[in-house]
């Protein structure tokens, strides 16, 4: 049911419903759109069901293995729900809606098949009218349906009122209001997951689905849904919130007995990457590829808990397979990018994962692809997505800002010339440049200058611009499949440039000498971008602990900053940013042995990098100048 990981992937994937960030879920593999190139949605289903393709679409292969007991005489009706299934399992809205209706084009009386329509057209656009009217056919159809099918359709049912009564329940703006900074919003949100894990309850579509499992206790599939049908997200902390304790412990339960099973392969992969423990998943991550070889989505997927692990190089591998795929589908296929989300989900996370092994002109090559990989309405665009709207100031700012190059990205911003309709981009810029400008005068020593560039930020903050919240579906009013306007969503980008500020403001003071203001500067800024909750791939470029170590490195305050990059090393575990950081620290603290070992295992984890980085020269300068040989290590 699409209330789980596929309704929380408009979160964890998509984000940008309220509470996001507040509830650590992931946010940015956005959903397919509609209607590029001559191009619509769905398979010419019939009258009601919102589809109208100008091609039928094709038998798939490789796509996974799920399947579900439906009753239709049909045998080609059942194929192609079978390949929908696998589609909805697979997040690839576009090819599960025309597979559905195709089923339903071949057995217009099969209530599953309208149901599995329904799903898909959901997951694609919300509670369209579309999505509405299928899962009315369903309904209507129940009375011949097997009693194990109409509680597939009262579970979908019971999702859709569950949904509408949310979003009638009063208090939201007053909560929305209350969404700040700060101790109180901290306090607020602990004793918020506390009376959340005190009382909650199943919903009424996770009973159902429960009477369904004894119903049909060897289906795996609604084994799949109900642990599916249970997750809620996770605490600011990184823990599970209550159901989704209990839909890891089902999905777990259920890997223990089929490790096969496709679906719950890849939500597993969703179900822990958020949270603390992502290599829980490593060993989904080692098969999921192979089990649907043929999904852009399912073959990216694994680089997810790569990344997080440490595992650049995997991540690389199956961002790389994954880019290869959509490619030849969207070439294979005639289908444009506007109806493939993953190919510019996945490149963006292929950027940042390359950051991180320190293939900097490599990235920097992938990102020129980046307009290419958009089209013009919602799921390509990435509105939610701050780091996505860098990329429309320049392709390669976050290259340039993950490497804390900061006259490069000045460069970039002051030759930027957003449309002047685009109000958010434009101020994002303008605050931006100031604070890019103000890290390279604290590089170059003018902390006057710095200041200035400071306060000039401050006052942008004060003139940002406002926006009201999207309506009803994550990606904005309307849902993916529509065109939205090109600007980048305004609250997002605000709280990614608060977070910068407080690391100029702490950087400054930290540079006049200001101890107290510049760690609660810091401290700020550490807190805020925690409050950004958790992004595929991380919202704010470059972690606040590695710009917090290089004011602690020109305060001559050693120990503490090795003590940030270690803590930066936590969250981007290998990162040969924070290894150098580390390095550079016990060198400054006169602890030649502790820098020789942090040399050394940056330049391993960087051995892939390019040759010609500043940290690459300058660890195996240190290295020979200290009587050792840094001949076979980093840089390619």
């Amino acid at each position: 049911m699409s209330a789980g990981w596929r309704g929380l992937a408009r979160v964890v994937c998509w984000g940008a419903l309220a509470g996001a960030a507040e509830r650590g879920v992931g946010q940015s593999c956005g959903p397919a759109k509609a209607g590029m190139g001559g191009m619509t949605m769905g398979s010419g289903t019939g009258e009601g069901t919102g589809a109208k393709a100008t091609s039928k679409p094709v038998r798939m292969d490789g796509i996974g293995n799920a399947t579900i007991e439906i009753s239709t005489g049909n045998a080609e009706a059942r194929t192609w729900f079978m390949q929908g299934l696998n589609l909805l399992h697979d997040f690839w809205d576009y090819e599960s809606e025309r597979a559905f209706g195709e089923s339903v084009r071949l057995d217009p009386g099969c209530a599953m098949c309208w149901w599995g329509l329904s799903e898909a057209q959901s997951f694609r656009d919300g509670d369209s009218v579309a999505a509405k009217v299928s899962l009315g056919r369903a309904k209507a159809l129940r009375r011949g349906a097997t009693a194990a099918e109409r509680m597939y359709i009262e579970a979908l049912m019971q999702e859709g009122e569950e949904r509408e009564r949310a979003g009638k329940a009063p208090g939201k703006e007053k909560a929305a209001a209350a969404d700040k900074g700060g101790a109180e919003a901290k306090q607020r949100r602990a004793e918020g997951e506390a009376k959340e894990l005190r009382e909650w309850r199943e919903s009424k579509p996770t009973r159902t689905l429960r009477r369904l499992v004894a119903m049909r206790p060897g289906e795996v599939e609604v084994r799949v849904f109900l642990a599916e049908s249970l997750m809620n997200g996770f605490n600011g902390d990184g823990t599970p919130k209550a159901g989704t304790v209990r839909g890891q412990a089902e999905l777990r339960s259920v890997l223990a007995a089929h490790p096969e099973d496709s679906a719950a392969n890849h939500y597993w992969i969703h179900a822990v990457e958020p949270g603390n423990h992502p290599e829980w998943a490593l060993e989904s991550a080692r098969r999921l590829g192979a089990m649907a070889p043929a999904s852009g989505h399912m073959v990216h997927m694994p680089g997810h808990i790569f990344y997080r692990t440490g595992d650049y190089e995997a991540a690389r591998a199956s961002f790389e397979r994954s880019m290869a795929v959509d490619e030849a589908y969207m070439r294979d296929r005639h289908v444009a990018v506007d109806d493939n989300w993953n190919y510019v989900h996945n490149m963006m996370y292929l950027i940042a994962d390359l950051l991180e092994e320190g293939r900097v002109g490599e990235a920097t090559r992938v990102s020129a692809k980046l307009n290419g990989a958009r089209g013009e309405t919602s799921a390509t665009l990435y509105r939610f997505s701050t780091r996505d709207g860098l990329t429309r100031l320049d392709v390669a700012l976050p290259v340039a800002l993950r490497g804390g190059e900061w006259a490069r990205a000045a460069g970039m911003l002051e030759g930027s010339k957003p449309d002047a309709a685009l109000t958010t981009m434009v101020w994002m810029r303008g605050a931006l440049l100031e604070y890019v400008r103000g890290m390279r005068a604290l590089e170059d020593k003018d902390v006057a200058g710095a200041a200035k560039h400071l306060e000039a930020m401050e006052g942008r903050l004060k003139a940002r611009p406002e926006e009201a919240a999207m309506a009803g579906h994550p990606m904005g009013a309307g849902g993916m499949g529509t065109a939205a306007s090109k600007d980048a969503e305004s609250k997002p980008v605000r709280s990614f440039m608060e977070v910068a500020a407080s690391e100029l403001r702490g950087s400054v003071r930290m540079a006049e000498g200001k101890r107290a203001e510049a760690d609660a500067a810091f401290g700020a800024a550490a807190d805020g971008e925690a409050e950004l909750g958790y992004h595929e791939p991380p919202n704010y470029i470059r972690p606040v602990a590695e710009t917090r170590g290089d004011a602690l490195m020109r305060a001559g305050r050693y120990a503490e900053a090795k003590a940030a990059y270690e803590r930066a090393l936590g969250e981007r575990p290998n990162s040969g940013y924070a290894l150098f950081g580390i390095a550079r620290a016990a060198a400054a603290a006169g602890d030649d042995a502790g820098a020789r070992v942090a040399y050394a295992r940056m330049l391993e984890a960087w051995k892939g990098a390019d040759a010609g980085l500043p940290q690459v020269v300058a660890a195996r300068g240190w290295i020979a100048a200290h009587g050792g040989s840094a001949s076979n290590s980093g840089g390619h």
